[in-house]
C-alpha cells in the first residue's frame, strides 16, 4: 500500500482529501523510524524485518498498544479496502481505459484496494462482520 493514501484514509471519510496527503514517503519513514523501510522503485513502504511482524502479532506483545494478530490485522486492511473502494470518487460506474490509468494514479491504493479485499476478508475470519461492506460494494 502506499504511504500517502494509508496515512490519510479514514473509515468514517466518503471522499478523498487531496491536501491531507503525505506526498513525502520520507516523512512516513521519520515517523516510523527504523520499524520500516521504502522502496523507492515499487513507492510501498513494507515493515523492515520479519521480526518486527512477528513481534507486533504475537502474544509477547500483547500488552503493547501495537499488538495486532493476523486475524485482526487482516479484517483492519480488508474493512479499509472495503471502504475505499465504496469512496464517492469510485462511484461513477463503468469507465473507459484511459479514465482508469488516470484514476489508478491519482488513487495509489486502488489496484491494491480492488485486487487484495477478498484475500484479506478469507483470512480475517470476519466474512458476517464485513458482510454488509461487501454487499454495499456489489450493489
Amino acid at each position: 500500500m502506499t504511504p500517502a493514501e494509508l496515512a490519510i484514509f479514514e473509515l468514517e471519510l466518503d471522499a478523498t482529501e487531496p491536501e491531507m496527503r503525505l506526498n513525502d514517503a520520507h516523512k512516513i519513514l521519520h515517523i516510523c523510524g527504523s520499524l520500516i523501510t521504502y522502496d523507492e522503485g515499487s513507492n510501498q513502504v513494507r515493515l523492515a524485518h520479519h521480526s518486527v511482524r512477528d513481534y507486533l502479532s504475537s502474544r509477547v506483545s500483547a500488552e503493547s498498544p501495537f499488538f495486532m494478530p493476523d486475524e485482526a490485522a487482516n479484517r483492519e486492511v480488508a474493512q479499509l479496502c472495503l471502504s475505499y473502494l465504496l469512496l464517492r470518487d469510485f462511484s461513477c460506474g463503468w469507465i473507459a481505459e484511459s479514465q482508469l490509468r488516470e484514476k489508478l494514479y491519482r488513487f495509489p491504493l486502488l489496484l491494491y484496494a480492488a485486487q487484495s479485499w477478498p484475500y484479506h476478508v478469507i483470512s480475517s475470519s470476519a466474512e458476517q462482520h464485513l458482510q454488509p461492506l461487501i454487499l454495499r460494494l456489489m450493489n
